[in-house]
């Protein structure tokens, strides 16, 4: 089923989803039923819980809509509890990684993220392992733990190993800096990119 989801996409956006969500789509780690604390996906296998990161499944990014006034070319996987959206910017021609951008409800301007999906997800664990608090109810070394185990389908295996150090450390923010600033590069990483028209 989801073949065909995917294919709608394709027809739909010009764009092909790439291998590595599809890899943890097909796991089921995009599914989850009810809404619920973080604290009950630390198991691998279970909801890909990150952060600020909450999936959209294939068969909700055939139907999505955004408002007349954004600009095409964006594609949402995932969205924040605040609102925005986290896009593949679709490519002129569906060559190669596409970036992913985090588009804000609340500016013309997306911010460019990740040169490509799978940097965007480890992205997303270094900033989780450098911002998470000691009096936080979340258990940050389970979830670091997880990710060094259900993402190493998709990581670089150095990836997986610095997940396990930060899962391991007691001080984990000079770590994760260090960590972001040599393994997370990109073309115009952290820029800014018009992803709504400038009358809306």
């Amino acid at each position: 089923m989801s073949d065909e989801l995917y294919k709608k996409i394709a027809d739909r956006y010009g764009f092909t989803v790439p291998d590595d969500y599809r890899y943890l789509e097909s796991r089921g780690l995009f599914n989850i039923n009810t809404p619920s604390h973080a604290s009950e996906f630390y198991k691998p296998g279970s909801y890909l819980w990150l952060n600020e990161m909450e999936w959209l499944p294939p068969v909700e990014m055939v139907k999505f809509e955004f408002p007349s006034y954004c600009l095409p070319g964006f594609l949402p996987f995932a969205f924040t509890g605040g609102g925005d959206y986290w896009c593949w910017q679709v490519p002129d021609r569906n060559e190669g990684d596409s970036r992913v951008v985090l588009c804000h409800h609340d500016s013309e301007f997306a911010t460019v993220y990740a040169p490509n999906f799978r940097t965007a997800l480890f992205r997303q664990a270094i900033d989780f392992a450098r911002e998470q608090s000691d009096s936080s109810d979340i258990d940050a070394s389970a979830f670091l733990g997880r990710w060094a185990v259900d993402l190493e389908g998709i990581f670089p295996a150095l990836w997986c190993e610095h997940l396990r150090h930060l899962a391991a450390a007691t001080h984990r923010g000079i770590l994760a800096s260090n960590i972001e600033q040599t393994e997370i590069s990109g073309p115009q990483l952290d820029t800014k990119v018009r992803w709504m028209s400038s009358t809306a």
